[in-house]
């Protein structure tokens, strides 16, 4: 999905606090995704973990 709408996702927040197959997660996502031209930000809040941004 993230390659058929080219999309490159980018992570804010400290991911080590995330569970590590997460992390990996992460950042294989992250690295796939790195030469795509569309934006999804994702933010880690760190006091309450991590929660859907609103709109």
């Amino acid at each position: 999905m993230i390659e058929k709408h080219e999309v490159c996702v980018r992570v804010l927040g400290n991911i080590a606090l995330l569970p590590e197959d997460v992390q990996r997660t992460i950042a294989e996502v992250v690295s796939l995704s790195k030469h795509n031209t569309r934006y999804v930000v994702v933010s880690e809040n760190h006091s309450r973990g991590c929660q859907p941004l609103q709109t």
